[in-house]
């Protein structure tokens, strides 16, 4: 990545209503953004973040097997207890690829 194309997709994780984050283990930054919220903000935000994600899953799986896999991947249908951070990891990296690809295809 370029630092060009990095600061479209931060732009572009603002005007979606999601914190912008860069480094996939910076979680506390995150939760500290979190927590300056008002609860029906985080609550937003953390909504319109799954609907990225959603978005993302299906835009990046081919075929039904494709998409178990990812799903199974990123802990799809697992409750906020058994998640853990890998799951939330890979949740981050499809987010941000979408955003990637909608920010190149813009630039096309």
């Amino acid at each position: 990545m370029n630092n060009h194309q990095d600061i479209l997709v931060f732009m572009r994780m603002i005007e979606k209503g999601i914190i912008p984050f860069d480094n996939l283990d910076s979680r506390i930054s995150i939760d500290h953004a979190m927590l300056t919220m008002t609860p029906k903000e985080r609550r937003r935000c953390k909504r319109k973040f799954r609907k990225l994600w959603r978005q993302a899953l299906k835009s990046s799986a081919s075929t039904p097997a494709e998409l178990f896999s990812l799903k199974k991947s990123c802990g799809s249908g697992m409750g906020p207890v058994d998640v853990q951070h890998h799951h939330r990891v890979s949740r981050a990296i499809m987010v941000y690829r979408l955003l990637l690809s909608q920010v190149l295809i813009e630039k096309d």
